[in-house]
């Protein structure tokens, strides 16, 4: 057979014969049906292998468990982490661009976070959360917090606040209760 036989048979549901050299059957109801029909659906799936509403695998995948391509890759370059390294390294210092950004990366990682120090008052009642949010408006508008950080101690600040609340509620709760002889 020539290429161009070969080629017009191959993968195409039209060609009576299979690659096995079977002959292939089609049913006229499948054709009629359309390929999105879902008339043999209902048969197949019936009542489901699960309940509704609980997953196949409801324990999830184990921690620690590692995908298989991961655990093949790290075999392969088992022993050779050395030698690549030091590729990475003369190729950074023969200019190349690339190889210079990992290089860096590794010796200092971008910083994700960084300390922040302004003045702030001291939050002992949730009243005082609304001075503490104002200077912490106040370092933003300043120059001395990004509206991110700001946006990080704001809701420590209403953590804190919570706390503060939760335990100001257990004091008045202990003295209603001495009170009432609780």
């Amino acid at each position: 057979m020539d290429e161009a036989g070969a080629g017009a048979w191959i993968g195409q549901d039209h060609h009576p014969f299979r690659r096995d050299g079977r002959e292939r059957h089609h049913s006229s109801s499948s054709r009629e049906r359309g390929p999105m029909s879902t008339d043999n659906s209902d048969k197949k799936q019936g009542g489901g292998r699960f309940q509704k509403g609980q997953s196949g695998n409801p324990r999830g995948k184990p921690k620690g468990a590692r995908h298989r391509a991961t655990i093949l890759a790290e075999a392969l370059l088992d022993g050779e982490a050395e030698k690549l390294t030091r590729k990475a390294i003369e190729l950074a210092l023969d200019g190349d661009g690339v190889a210079l950004r990992l290089c860096l990366e590794r010796i200092a990682p971008p910083r994700k976070d960084r300390p922040v120090g302004f003045p702030l008052p001291n939050i002992e009642r949730p009243a005082d959360a609304v001075a503490a949010s104002a200077a912490i408006l106040a370092a933003v508008a300043q120059g001395d917090l990004t509206p991110d950080e700001a946006e990080r101690v704001l809701r420590l600040l209403a953590e804190h606040v919570k706390i503060v609340e939760t335990t100001e509620l257990e004091e008045r709760l202990k003295r209603l209760e001495e009170r009432t002889g609780l």
